[in-house]
């Protein structure tokens, strides 16, 4: 897998790669497997978000982030 390609043609796929093979914790551990599924939950919830905008994950940007949008649309409470 091309992983910058695959960023922004199968986002998910390269989630999980970059999850398995490159993520680490604060310690610089690999996550548990709970914490490595609560960041897959939330990935594919901001993914969904996308979605149903009008822009892709190669796109979003610092101008969606403002104001907290994506917590709100998302449903994520602060």
């Amino acid at each position: 897998m091309d992983l910058p390609t695959s960023w922004t043609t199968e986002p998910h796929a390269a989630y999980l790669d970059w999850q398995a093979n490159e993520a680490a914790g604060a310690d610089r551990r690999r996550f548990s497997q709970r914490s490595i599924i609560q960041h897959k939950a939330m990935f594919d919830r901001f993914l969904r978000h996308l979605s149903q905008r009008p822009t892709t994950l190669a796109a979003f940007g610092a101008t969606q982030q403002s104001g907290g949008g994506v917590r709100r649309d998302c449903g994520i409470a602060r």
